[in-house]
């Protein structure tokens, strides 16, 4: 059950395994940097004005 769901996401989507597994990672070290932007933003506001919102219109427009 658990491959056949894997397998029908993979084509839903067009991407091989490991393209997805790269893109997936890469994304989530991008939302990483932006979490800890937005933790040092909210302690010191002058700091990562745009960052996370930047990061997340770029995640958004597969640009990363």
């Amino acid at each position: 059950m658990l491959q056949e769901r894997l397998t029908r996401h993979l084509i839903e989507n067009n991407i091989a395994y490991t393209s997805h597994m790269l893109r997936a990672a890469k994304i989530s070290v991008h939302m990483g940097l932006g979490c800890l932007a937005c933790v040092v933003h909210a302690i010191l506001p002058f700091l990562f004005e745009d960052t996370a919102s930047e990061i997340c219109d770029k995640i958004l427009n597969e640009k990363i």
